[in-house]
């Protein structure tokens, strides 16, 4: 499991005490706990969403009830985000996944230098590249299954998406590794003119082996 530097601490599924992206305040974690689905499934309105200070994203995974994720901390220029049940998520601020925890599985992707998830425009397609891949029990990193995985992205198309409400100008961008052996991973990730994610679609390796989305509710400042 990735360290905590503000030292969170996750009670029950709803409430926690703890740290946020300014360094103070209480986090509110909604997931499976709660009751109240609204609107395209998230359980917070949009004015719940611009009224709670921090940043929030939402979170969907294949066979879970959809629910929303708290900015925790910045790690690196990075983005590090809590939600209910223990899971975790550390992502760019354009999208790409490079740690997340799951049903106390973890799945980690090395970073990609000089990304060009961050300047690919409509119709361009970078060249490939390499990035190291390993998932397994979050507490048993011996057992962790490790490889190489070549990926190629592509920027697909402009696109007009629709996220809980809010109408985003998007970028569509496609990524297609494989590992030795055979195994296959894809993502598509939209961002915004800015360069920031908007929406994050992908399947985890492994024991997580769920689909996921993540979509932005309330960027960063």
């Amino acid at each position: 499991m990735m360290p905590l530097r503000c030292g969170v601490a996750i009670v029950l599924l709803v409430l926690v005490a703890g740290c946020a992206s300014s360094g103070r305040g209480p986090l509110v974690f909604a997931g499976g706990a709660i009751d109240a689905i609204r609107a395209d499934g998230y359980p917070r309105t949009r004015a719940e969403i611009a009224a709670y200070p921090y940043a929030q994203l939402g979170v969907r995974l294949e066979g879970a009830r959809p629910g929303i994720a708290v900015l925790a901390e910045y790690v690196d220029s990075n983005h590090l985000w809590l939600a209910a049940d223990g899971f975790q998520l550390l992502m760019t601020p354009s999208g790409r996944v490079l740690s997340v925890l799951i049903a106390d599985t973890l799945v980690r992707f090395s970073p990609v230098e000089n990304d060009p998830l961050d300047a690919l425009e409509v119709d361009q397609r970078a060249s490939p590249y390499v990035r190291q891949m390993q998932f397994g029990p979050a507490r048993s990193p011996e057992d962790h299954t490790r490889h190489a995985v070549t990926c190629e992205l592509v920027a697909t198309a402009r696109e007009t998406l629709v996220v809980h409400g809010v109408t985003h100008a998007t970028t569509r961008l496609e990524e297609r590794c494989v590992a030795p052996g055979g195994l296959q991973l894809s993502s598509t990730i939209w961002v915004d003119d800015a360069r920031r994610m908007v929406r994050v679609l992908g399947h985890m390796p492994g024991a997580a082996g769920r689909t996921y989305q993540f979509d932005a509710l309330k960027h960063p400042q």
